[in-house]
């Protein structure tokens, strides 16, 4: 771990310095939003594949109760 101390006789920055610094954070949260929007595309696609799939399994079971039930009404 690194401890680093810090002395207040670090040099100040000029307002352009933080209008730099400004800009390239602002460059670097679009960048991460693009990331975030990219990622999350696959991520909601696999939802909405686990989501269909339960659907029919459920359609599934209904559909296969439903023939039991038939068959037990027919006995």
């Amino acid at each position: 771990m690194n401890h680093q101390i810090i002395v207040d006789s670090t040099p100040h920055l000029s307002a352009e310095d933080f209008a730099a610094l400004r800009e390239n954070l602002h460059e670097q949260r679009l960048f991460r939003q693009e990331q975030l929007r990219q990622l999350a595309g696959p991520v909601a696609l696999r939802i909405e594949d686990r989501l269909q799939q339960q659907d029919a399994a459920r359609e599934g079971r209904g559909g296969f109760l439903a023939d039991s039930d038939e068959a037990r009404v027919r006995e």
